[in-house]
């Protein structure tokens, strides 16, 4: 499946490039990924996921958004940090993940706006950063899980969003509690479409996104001291998330 997303890329100098939806080209600054440009302007994000550098909320022109840098996870980490082989452009991480970003906000789904990308080559490397418009006053499901405030509504309304996720063909490389958020009308956002792809709808590839949610949520309820289930949703709430996504993806078939 391919997406109608239309990428600029503009030199910000000898070695740094930067990558922009084609109607933003006018509007989004380089200097946006100056450090030293915000100043104190800059405010770091509280992130519930460990070991990494966590994202700066800045006041840009399109209103409050969330600068995101690229760091590696694992073991890989240790070794290579934040650096990724540079294989060409249209292979970079921020280029692909913002092709799918703007494929699923052109189809009117709640996903953040995505505004830009930087990446920085240096020989074989290459190092890089994203700018999403901020989804405000939110919550991300694995508050409220781990806080035991997920409602009967909430699973619901989960199961219809992940439904009109993959009803637009992406494959979530990463759909755990952390990347899903409740707005402050309590509509689900979906977020983070780093290593995302766009497939035809109806494979597989929906059981697995949908398994990976459901461990995440055993992940954190067993840490967080839950016993019914060892930590994941009962039979009866995850029933209901497939019930609804079940319910959505047959009113779009």
């Amino acid at each position: 499946m391919t997406t109608r997303a239309e990428l600029k890329v503009a030199p910000i100098d000898g070695h740094s490039w930067l990558i922009v939806p084609a109607a933003l080209a006018s509007q989004v600054q380089a200097c946006w990924f100056d450090r030293e440009y915000w100043g104190e302007a800059a405010q770091p994000l509280a992130a519930d996921r460990g070991g990494r550098a966590p994202p700066l909320l800045l006041p840009t022109d399109p209103g409050p958004s969330v600068w995101r840098h690229y760091q590696r996870g694992g073991a890989v980490a240790r070794l290579l940090g934040d650096r990724y082989l540079w294989r060409g452009m249209a292979q970079t991480r921020p280029w692909r993940e913002l092709l799918v970003n703007q494929h699923l906000y052109q189809c009117g789904l709640r996903v953040p706006q995505p505004l830009a990308a930087r990446v920085c080559r240096q020989g074989p490397w290459y190092r890089a950063d994203l700018l999403t418009v901020q989804v405000a006053d939110a919550q991300t499901l694995a508050q409220r899980w781990a806080g035991q405030t997920v409602g009967e509504g909430d699973w619901l309304r989960l199961g219809a969003a992940i439904a009109k996720l993959h009803a637009a063909g992406c494959d979530h490389a990463d759909l755990n509690a952390h990347n899903l958020l409740f707005d402050e009308d309590n509509q689900v956002w979906v977020l983070d479409f780093d290593r995302a792809v766009t497939r035809d709808p109806g494979g597989r590839w929906g059981e697995a996104n949908l398994a990976r949610l459901q461990r995440s949520l055993t992940k954190i309820g067993a840490s967080s001291g839950f016993n019914a289930d060892a930590g994941g949703p009962s039979a009866e709430q995850w029933q209901r998330l497939l019930d609804a996504y079940r319910e959505k993806l047959d009113d779009r078939s």
